[in-house]
């Protein structure tokens, strides 16, 4: 069984199987048979009087057909919330989705923007100053199913590390011996795939979530009901954002008594790092290999001429991702990944494209995520093996080992034209409906760049989209020492901002900045001046 990626498992503390969750609390939603699980979390956030909580929202099989998804398995929904240091009862909730699809959003709490910084023995941790829930209240989920701590239903594997192998365990059968080349622990068992394989499904699943969520926990929740969403990497953001506001229209023109019931979550700020939202970011890559804000020639001309000749000849790289979207826009508008036909141009598209994006990175041993660094990591490792430990998985209450990212998950979704959506489109939607949207990159990105993310700003065709493209730059600072630490571009409620000497993952490099970026947009600053 090859549904699990070897390579997202934190192999240090792997070898267990996770003792039953104690002191959990399930309650029923009122409606439905959807349950929530919860129990109050000690570790990571250690600020005096502030709670956190982590479990999970249970979907039973069917809850997605209305929105024309074959659900025939239940979809468990891990949640970590944690209160603003401040004041929670008054303080904005923002929702945290991190990487791409497939990718876990664990790592925020414990090493990007959360309360937390793991410490080297993978067992300990400090206090973030910088932490995003000193202004806001925060909740990270682990989306879409059979992520992270995510899961449809459990079962038990062994792990063959040299073949990347997963093998059922018999429940009957013993526990095989376990040495540095075969080890045991539970993770989620494989189902359908349109249900993990597309950012639609997500984002109809997550939307249950939070009528659920809102409803159990009504004193998070903002008296005026608006909610944040912030992203980091990855393209979920316009998706999310674009399904809530619609079920907000179906909600608030409900006629039939099911729809009625559901609470209207207004839409506040879609604050975004390092989104790779848009196919044409495949523009950038020829470029910014030769020319780049730190001056490095990651490969050679002859190379970047290569990955030109891959771009834009006939039938290349955006003459194949021209067909994918224009078949998507017809065949497969709402981003369902149902139409075989569709999903395999943009496969084809995808594999091209990405062959062009990669060929520097082969070649010079560049890292796609900071392209400063050669193979070294860019993220420590320790967070891995700290949310395997054992004391740390029964503080959460989670029944299985935890993995960084589903290669099941990514692999699906690749084979689908869910990355191919017009996400300028659904930005200025967002835009000329009032909500904030702030994009954040670093750079020393090279996956998801900020020539890309500059190209996709100004492609956006809003209402106010001269005013935005004429605005200009304006220097970044923090803080009193008025330091200059990025530019930004920024016209109502929209702005761009590149942060100096960041990679894909700013908020790990760039603490305070990244902070204090994201405060001013939750507050209607200016992202350039220190206030």
């Amino acid at each position: 069984m090859k549904l699990i990626s070897v390579a997202s498992l934190a192999l240090t503390c792997l070898g267990q199987f996770p003792a039953p969750p104690r002191g959990v609390t399930v309650v029923e939603r009122h409606s439905g048979n959807t349950l929530i699980s919860y129990k109050k979390t000690t570790i990571c956030e250690s600020s005096p009087g502030v709670n956190a909580y982590a479990g999970y929202v249970y979907l039973p099989p069917g809850t997605l057909r209305d929105s024309g998804f074959n659900q025939t398995d239940p979809i468990n929904t891990f949640f970590w919330f944690f209160e603003n240091r401040k004041d929670p009862r008054n303080a904005p909730l923002t929702i945290v989705q991190l990487g791409g699809l497939g990718v876990s959003s664990m790592s925020g709490p414990v090493v990007l923007n959360g309360p937390c910084i793991v410490e080297p023995d993978s067992n300990s941790t400090k206090l973030n100053t910088w932490s995003w829930n000193t202004n806001s209240n925060m909740l990270y989920l682990d989306q879409p199913v059979r992520v992270g701590f995510s899961y449809s239903s459990l079962q038990n594997y062994t792990v063959d590390l040299i073949t990347n192998q997963f093998t059922e365990l018999n429940s009957t059968g013993a526990t095989p011996q376990q040495n540095v080349k075969f080890l045991v622990g539970t993770f989620s068992k494989p189902g359908e795939v349109d249900v993990a394989s597309t950012l639609t499904a997500a984002a109809v699943s997550t939307w249950h979530f939070l009528q659920a969520w809102v409803q159990k926990f009504p004193h998070y929740e903002p008296k005026d009901r608006k909610i944040n969403l912030a992203t980091d990497g990855g393209s979920s953001g316009p998706t999310f954002f674009n399904f809530f506001e619609r079920q907000n229209e179906h909600t608030r023109n409900a006629t039939d008594q099911s729809a009625s019931k559901e609470m209207v979550l207004t839409l506040d700020t879609l604050f975004m790092t390092s989104p790779c939202a848009d196919p044409m970011m495949y523009r950038s890559y020829p470029e910014i290999v030769r020319d780049n804000t730190h001056g490095i020639e990651i490969v050679n001309v002859s190379i970047r001429d290569q990955m030109l000749d891959m771009l834009y000849r006939q039938d290349g790289c955006l003459d194949q991702l021209w067909k994918c979207g224009n078949l998507t826009q017809i065949y497969d508008r709402e981003g369902m990944g149902a139409n075989a036909s569709v999903n395999q141009v943009c496969a084809n598209a995808n594999q091209l494209c990405n062959k062009m994006r990669q060929l520097p990175l082969t070649v010079s041993g560049r890292n796609i995520f900071d392209f400063t660094l050669h193979n070294e990591r860019v993220l420590d490792p320790f967070y891995q093996g700290f949310l395997n430990r054992p004391h740390v998985q029964d503080d959460l209450g989670v029944p299985l080992n935890w993995t960084s990212y589903s290669e099941a998950v990514r692999n699906a979704s690749s084979f689908t034209a869910q990355a191919f959506h017009r996400d300028p489109d659904r930005i200025a939607y967002l835009l000329d409906r009032g909500v904030k949207v702030h994009l954040m990159y670093g750079d020393r990105s090279y996956g998801c760049n900020w020539l890309a993310g500059e190209d996709f700003s100004l492609r956006i065709n809003r209402a106010h989209a001269s005013q935005f493209q004429s605005a200009g730059y304006a220097p970044i600072s923090v803080n009193t020492s008025c330091t200059v630490v990025g530019q930004v571009r920024q016209h109502g409620n929209f702005s761009f901002s590149v942060v100096y000497d960041a990679p894909l993952a700013v908020a790990a490099y760039q603490r305070e900045t990244a902070y204090r970026i994201f405060d001013r947009a939750l507050n209607n600053l200016d992202i350039a001046r220190f206030k």
